[in-house]
């Protein structure tokens, strides 16, 4: 048994399996080590030292002895929050002439949404927040690349199956 060459705990020990001049493979398995409390085994290298059922009873217990301060907290910091996520919308929604592009809505701003048109590279990165960022390299997607349109027009585009046919008398 060989101990991981590039330091990465999550490797453990492992087997050299197969070896060629420039190519090694190697049978990694997991490390198993018993929960702190219970003692049942668990993957090595998870971020509690405690099994799944041992970890939902401490967060339970934690909740309940600190939950005056984490309700205080939340009083605190989601107004915050939801006033910041206003400002960056309404900013955006701005920039992008604050009116649906397809019907012309501007009565409610909360019922404007930007469609990405070619999808979201990489999967869903976040909303407006990211799209809102002040350095341009740090943003999950540019201004430009969406479509600012209204709750009707986006469902329209995202379910054009489900088009009602008007069929004349």
């Amino acid at each position: 048994m060989e101990q991981s060459r590039n330091g990465d705990p999550c490797m453990g020990e492992f087997e050299v399996t197969h070896s060629t001049s420039n190519l090694v493979v190697r049978d990694a398995t997991p490390i198993f080590e018993p929960c702190a409390k219970c003692g049942t085994k668990q993957k090595w290298g998870a971020t509690s030292p405690y099994c799944r059922e041992c970890q939902k009873k401490y967060n339970r217990t934690y909740y309940i002895k600190h939950q005056d301060k984490i309700k205080r907290l939340s009083r605190e910091y989601l107004p915050k929050q939801k006033a910041n996520h206003r400002k960056r919308k309404l900013k955006q929604v701005e920039l992008k002439g604050g009116k649906c592009e397809r019907c012309g809505y501007d009565k409610n701003y909360a019922a404007l949404v930007f469609h990405h048109p070619n999808g979201r590279k990489g999967g869903w990165k976040g909303g407006v927040g990211l799209l809102s960022s002040e350095d341009p390299q740090n943003s999950a997607f540019s201004i430009d690349e969406v479509v600012l349109v209204c709750e009707n027009c986006h469902k329209e585009l995202h379910h054009p199956e489900l088009q009602v046919l008007k069929v004349s008398p």
